[in-house]
């Protein structure tokens, strides 16, 4: 029983980490929608989401194999599924175009 209490307050607080960010990255959205955009400011925009969606698929690729063998591997796939929530909700606060927070 401990697991799925555990799964259940960790989905709460991926959840809560998540809307927090979506409601931060609504109200920059909102904020920066008038001002006029500067072509050449120095903010790094390169993409960093390479080795990180690599290393996703390969995880979600284990766990689908893995739950063929073994229906225990189906509760990996809960896991996963809260980690992504957070790096999601996570993103939305690494914005560096706005320095809000």
């Amino acid at each position: 029983m401990s697991f799925y209490l555990f799964v259940v307050f960790a989905g709460i607080v991926s959840t809560l980490i998540f809307l927090t960010g979506c409601v931060k990255g609504m109200n920059d959205a909102i904020n920066e929608y008038g001002t006029p955009h500067d072509p050449t400011d120095d903010v790094d925009r390169t993409p960093r989401v390479g080795l990180g969606a690599f290393f996703a698929f390969i995880a979600s690729a284990v766990v689908i194999t893995l739950a063929g063998f073994s229906s225990a591997w189906i509760y990996a796939g809960v896991l996963l599924n809260i980690v992504t929530t957070v790096a999601v909700g996570l993103a939305f606060f690494m914005d560096k175009s706005r320095s809000a927070f």
